[in-house]
């Protein structure tokens, strides 16, 4: 099949929090991932990994409670558990340091009439 039908679900209040940038905080000899963001859209948490300066795929994390979401669909690399806690995410064997939690789309400001 060519893909899968993904439905936005309710976010938890801590995974709106979790919305910005994060730098590996444990990197080993071989690390490939040096960052990623989470962003939301539409109703649905978007992560993206980066590594060396150059951004890889964006996927969708469902959210199963307040400290776990899955990346969404099923197929190689998809399924893996993120982990969140007070001060960052475990994932795909990393973790991550938050950066900052403002990493949210631009709003323009209104004019005043």
């Amino acid at each position: 099949y060519l893909g899968e039908r993904i439905e936005p679900t309710s976010l938890p209040q801590a995974w709106n929090e979790a919305v910005g940038t994060y730098r590996v905080a444990s990197t080993g000899r071989h690390s490939y991932l040096n960052g990623l963001s989470i962003r939301i859209e539409d109703g649905f948490l978007l992560v993206r990994g980066q590594a060396g300066g150059t951004r890889s795929g964006e996927f969708i994390l469902q959210p199963i409670d307040s400290a776990h979401a899955v990346l969404a669909g099923s197929g190689q690399g998809l399924g893996d558990t993120f982990s969140r806690d007070f001060d960052g995410l475990n994932a795909l064997g990393y973790r991550f340091a938050q950066q900052d939690t403002k990493a949210r789309p631009w709003l323009p400001r209104k004019e005043s009439p």
